[in-house]
């Protein structure tokens, strides 16, 4: 503080001594404007000027043209017959005492340059601290350029005390990309999930999961980036397709379709076939129901099986299916109004067979003593009552026919004046007589 104090006192000295053309009051209207503060005579700054940047020194006065100044800028550099506005670098810290001497003459004067008069000053040049921070910069995994650190310095310093640079960090996030196959479902340890989450989402099985690592388990990379599992889960469901065997429910008459339930609950039904008789027909599941090719099915009954394959998984499902074909409900005729009659080989319904047993039902129940090809009563049958008989061929093939409905009961005994006809049976046929000749119960004369 002595030493500025001092260097006030030889400020004012030097301007008593100063040419007579001036007087010393008038020494405080001359400036030095740096960096945008103003500094007159015996001024000591408070600002702190920065080591690393350059210092703008701007001599001036509102009533004197300067015309050059000796500059003594405190670090042994000094620059005679410099200009009003000029600049300076300081390579080391300290306080330094600057001296300008102006030299010009007053405006709009035509006289010759004089010495206008000595500025003194101080002001402090600072060593900048620098702290740094560091910014992690995580790129994309598809970047190809270079890594690198860059440090960021700020393009305003305030205070030449310290200055806070950034340094970024390059490195690239971590990206692996797997696929998984599996049956049915598929468990994830890293997410603790159980897929599909929905089984009646279709999506659920063929989709992209992503474990971000990072936000699991707090786990990065080498370069502190994240590190990210893509993974592909493709679950294959194998056929869940179920028919049920039911042999007591599988009967049908012969020449007519079958349609056989079937339950279906995952998976993809493949090429589906019937085998019967060694036999393979190509079938289509459909609704719920599969329609089996049987109506060129004889009479008998069957141990077929329906094959589905399953192209998921490689399998072929097999269905055990026993079916029963049932004569034809043609293979008798009602006649009259009281007369049930098989059809003989090659007649009606029988398309080829040789019979040797019988049992007549009605309604569901076996009729005592109607063990004969043909059946009569002496009334007539009763409307709505159902029939059928079970045969018996020659070669011990015993099934049931389907049935048939009564569905009109003719009167013959409406008709006064007609012949009345009567039955015979000769040798375990039946006839009708009428007036003395003899009819087959289908019609026919017998000659």
């Amino acid at each position: 503080m002595k030493k500025h104090l001092f260097i006030g006192l030889l400020f004012c000295l030097t301007t008593l001594l100063q040419s007579k053309t001036f007087a010393a009051a008038d020494l405080k209207d001359f400036e030095i404007m740096i960096n945008g503060e103003r500094f007159t005579d015996g001024y000591i700054s408070t600002t702190k000027f920065c080591l690393s940047n350059t210092i703008e020194f701007n001599a001036q006065n509102n009533s004197y043209d300067i015309s050059y100044v000796d500059w003594d800028f405190g670090d042994g550099v000094v620059q005679k017959n410099g200009k009003p506005q000029t600049t300076h670098d300081y390579s080391v810290p300290g306080w330094y005492d600057i001296t300008a001497k102006l030299y010009g003459f007053q405006t709009q004067t035509t006289g010759s340059e004089q010495h206008l008069g000595t500025i003194q000053f101080s002001f402090r040049v600072v060593r900048t601290d620098t702290i740094y921070e560091y910014e992690q910069v995580c790129l994309d995994e598809n970047y190809i350029g270079q890594l690198r650190n860059d440090t960021i310095w700020p393009t305003d310093i305030v205070d030449c005390s310290t200055i806070t640079a950034t340094v970024k960090i390059y490195g690239k996030k971590s990206v692996l990309r797997d696929t998984i196959k599996t049956t049915d479902y598929y468990y994830e340890p890293l997410n603790g999930i159980t897929y599909p989450q929905d089984p009646n989402n279709p999506q659920d099985y063929n989709q992209t999961i992503e474990l971000n690592l990072t936000e699991l388990f707090g786990i990065k990379n080498a370069s502190n980036c994240d590190s990210i599992i893509y993974r592909n889960i493709q679950i294959i469901t194998c056929l869940d397709m179920q028919i049920n065997n039911r042999p007591e429910e599988q009967h049908i008459c012969q020449g007519e379709p079958l349609e056989i339930p079937y339950t279906f609950t995952k998976g993809i039904i493949g090429e589906a076939y019937f085998i019967v008789n060694n036999e393979k027909t190509s079938i289509v599941p459909n609704a719920g129901f599969i329609s089996l090719p049987v109506e060129s099915l004889a009479p008998g009954v069957y141990n077929a099986r329906i094959i589905v394959e399953d192209n998921n998984c490689g399998k072929v499902l097999q269905f055990p299916l026993d079916l029963t074909v049932l004569f034809p409900s043609d293979i008798f005729q009602y006649k009259f109004n009281n007369v049930l009659a098989v059809y003989k080989n090659g007649y009606g319904g029988n398309t080829g067979y040789d019979f040797i047993a019988y049992q007549w039902y009605r309604n569901g129940l076996p009729i005592e003593g109607a063990t004969e090809s043909i059946y009569h009563t002496t009334e007539p049958y009763t409307l709505g009552d159902e029939y059928f008989v079970v045969l018996t061929d020659k070669y011990g093939l015993t099934l049931p026919s389907c049935p048939q409905t009564i569905n009109s009961v003719p009167n013959f005994n409406t008709q006064q004046n007609a012949p009345k006809a009567s039955k015979v049976v000769d040798r375990q046929q039946m006839y009708i007589v009428r007036e003395g000749i003899r009819y087959t119960i289908y019609g026919q004369r017998i000659k």
